[in-house]
């Protein structure tokens, strides 16, 4: 693997976006299922140290 490339800090690129986060982080394996219904749907999983 290559070093590690720092993303730029942007942190507009929320704004357009709802979104759902935790109280508590996720340690090792997590699961979980999302239904959607109608037109189209983003998922993201982020780092906890990203801005917002």
């Amino acid at each position: 693997m290559g070093q590690d490339q720092l993303y730029p800090d942007h942190p507009e690129r929320f704004d357009s976006r709802a979104q759902v986060l935790c109280r508590e982080g996720l340690s090792g394996r997590s699961y979980w299922e999302a239904e959607w219904r109608g037109a189209g749907v983003d998922i993201a999983v982020s780092y906890k140290e990203i801005s917002r």
